[in-house]
């Protein structure tokens, strides 16, 4: 797929159905999301600088002076480069936020001079899936192959049922465990893709990581969010979407809302708005921010503050 592409990528896509809650803008485009986002940071008084996947896949110092790479909307598709830079990232104590969903799911490869990208979705089983080989959840805690996406029409009115309101990620935000959060009937929390961790419920009904070796979820995630799916969601291997957070052994730390809507929600929903300022209060030192564009790789656009 060439990146070639008239209009930056803001302009219609003819392959992705129409997201009967935000008519205005394709899901596969700059508008859609990371628009959102941008004029919700720059209002609240945050001055992020900006990239773009190809970025961090071609400059490999590109987060080095930064406390917090955030991502946002539908970041599905990184190359290796990109991965390893992040990882890195986390190894050094950067923090990393994913207000994003289906996350890190496939593989590319950047070709032709970094102008096009190609990827493996059908070969040896879609050979270029990122848990077949380096699961993703390694890195962000969950994965879309436990979660669910629903593409056409309205989805269910799904938000995050909360556990643990007394962690880091709830502070000021007034919720009791067993609130429900984000089920908005005009922009569902939930959908149209999200991840998850596999879990298990223990004695009180608390959901817990369960099989963290077998299936390659950090054993530190800890699920602060889970919203159960029903049979109308096509699903991996899970009937979930969990919201979370963990620590990495070298001091790094993940947020992630597993869940592509979650920007939609920003000056909606006021728990969702307060989680997002905890977050990037907690991650940023003097509000330096990096975020990368998360439009799909072939509709990249990149602003820089």
């Amino acid at each position: 797929m060439t990146l070639l592409r008239p209009g930056g990528g803001v302009g219609p896509d003819t392959v992705e159905p129409v997201d009967v809650y935000d008519r205005a803008s394709s899901r596969n485009t700059f508008t859609h999301w990371d628009a959102h986002f941008i004029r919700w940071l720059e209002r609240n008084g945050y001055a992020p600088d900006y990239c773009v996947g190809l970025d961090l896949h071609q400059d490999p110092s590109l987060l080095s002076g930064y406390s917090t790479l955030i991502c946002a909307g539908h970041d599905e598709y990184w190359s290796e480069p990109e991965r390893n830079q992040v990882e890195s990232f986390l190894a050094r104590k950067g923090n990393v936020a994913f207000f994003s969903g289906n996350t890190c799911w496939w593989r590319i490869h950047y070709v032709d001079d970094d102008t096009a990208i190609v990827c493996n979705k059908r070969g040896h089983i879609g050979e270029d899936q990122w848990y077949r080989f380096r699961p993703e959840n390694r890195l962000t805690g969950v994965s879309y192959r436990f979660g669910g996406g629903r593409w056409k029409g309205p989805r269910p009115v799904l938000g995050y049922t909360v556990q643990h309101p007394d962690h880091w990620v709830y502070e000021r935000c007034g919720v009791s465990a067993g609130d429900v959060f984000g089920a908005q009937p005009e922009q569902p929390l939930v959908g149209y893709e999200c991840d998850s961790a596999p879990f298990a419920r223990d004695q009180l009904g608390m959901a817990v990581v369960r099989d963290a070796a077998r299936y390659g979820t950090p054993p530190a995630f800890t699920i602060l969010g889970v919203a159960t799916l029903d049979y109308e969601w096509k699903r991996r291997q899970g009937s979930s979407a969990t919201m979370g957070a963990f620590s990495v052994p070298a001091g790094g730390q993940v947020f992630n809302a597993a869940t592509t809507d979650w920007v939609k929600l920003l000056d909606r929903d006021p728990v969702v708005t307060q989680i997002t300022k905890n977050v990037l209060a907690r991650f940023s030192e003097a509000r330096e921010l990096t975020r990368r564009s998360t439009t799909h790789p072939f509709d990249q656009s990149a602003a820089t503050l």
